[in-house]
């Protein structure tokens, strides 16, 4: 029996049901990597993992399948529209505001913490509108607390015997299993960029990802190259902004750089991506994932803490990734950080990094 059906086997057994919403209005790789630790967080808690992925903002036709194979149960009915992610608690509320919106505190606490109050009142109803469909108690996203990384994860006959991180990958390796129409394609682009020798695989950020953290200067990557690797000029880049990969063609004419991006994109932004339609969400999703497939087969990845599929690949590969913002070691710690937290962590350690060059 293979993992993906084992885990099958073992997650119906469960009686207690917990309906996933993925897909609800944050990028690919933050709704994937949410989705991972609420599969975990069912496991630990015997509750049977269920999807909703009707109107998920990745899927350009119907849902998951998109472009994975079923892993699990999936939901169709429309009442899970309302369900919604975790609210986050007030301390949580409080740090945002007083760590990443210095400038506005008291406006982002008032208005987060009215929001708060409306979306715990949605979910009341949301809640007890489900247990008179299902005639049973019914666990939704809201239910979803966060993963402890310092617990050690022991189900045999999936292969986890360790911590969150081989826990984590675990998940990835049963979810992470393309329909064939787009394993087909993913081959078709991939084999576009091949390189007959070693490569290194990166993520530069362009886009909307500055509303949230700074972004790391082309410069810095390029520096780690020739620091950590300078025997690899094959690079192959993952990048939302068409102008940083021909501005590395240009500027670094010592290095073979290969990438997806279209001339066309300028930098992703989230909610253009999310109302997109049809064929052009199809293509630039198909794009992503034959990228990713080509940064988890590099010799030599690089990535930021601060960046969705960055992270991802750096807890995927981990130890065998580097980050360009933080130490190797520090991934386990940092492994279910939010955003902002990380991006904390990121300025600090380039900012000591930058003090201890001098």
């Amino acid at each position: 029996m293979s993992v993906k059906e084992e885990y099958k086997r073992l997650n119906e057994s469960f009686s207690k049901v917990l309906v996933y919403h993925v897909g609800v209005d944050a990028g690919f790789f933050a709704e994937y990597t949410a989705m991972i630790n609420a599969m975990l967080f069912c496991l630990e808690n015997k509750l049977q993992f269920r999807l909703y992925s009707q109107d998920a903002n990745f899927c350009f036709d119907k849902n998951w399948n998109d472009y994975f194979n079923s892993f699990c149960p999936e939901e169709t009915s429309t009442i899970h529209k309302r369900n919604l992610h975790r609210v986050p608690s007030v301390k949580d509320i409080m740090g945002r505001a007083f760590h990443e919106n210095k400038g506005n505190s008291f406006s982002y606490l008032y208005s987060h913490l009215k929001w708060k109050l409306k979306r715990s009142i949605m979910d009341y109803f949301f809640k007890t509108a489900l247990k008179k469909e299902y005639a049973c108690e019914v666990y939704s996203n809201t239910d979803v607390w966060n993963v402890d990384i310092h617990k050690h994860f022991h189900y045999p006959t999936l292969g986890i015997d360790g911590g969150y991180l081989q826990a984590f990958r675990k998940m990835v390796e049963i979810s992470w299993d393309y329909n064939a129409e787009i394993a087909a394609h993913v081959h078709e682009m991939a084999a576009q960029c091949s390189f007959s020798g070693p490569y290194i695989g990166t993520q530069i950020r362009g886009g909307d990802k500055i509303t949230e953290v700074k972004l790391l200067d082309s410069d810095e990557y390029i520096e780690f190259f020739r620091l950590h690797r300078p025997d690899i000029c094959n690079v192959f880049v993952l990048t939302d902004d068409y102008k940083i990969y021909r501005e590395l063609t240009e500027r670094f004419p010592e290095y073979n750089f290969r990438t997806l991006c279209s001339p066309q994109e300028e930098g992703y932004v989230n909610s253009s991506f999310s109302s997109s339609k049809g064929l052009a969400k199809k293509e630039q999703m198909t794009r992503l994932l034959s990228s990713m497939d080509i940064l988890m087969k590099s010799d030599f990845f690089v990535g930021s803490i601060t960046t969705g599929p960055s992270f991802f690949l750096l807890k995927c590969l981990y130890p065998k990734a580097y980050p360009i913002d933080a130490d190797v070691d520090m991934i386990p710690e940092i492994a279910t950080m939010r955003i902002y937290k990380r991006g904390e962590i990121s300025s600090r350690w380039r900012k000591d990094s930058t003090s201890r060059a001098h």
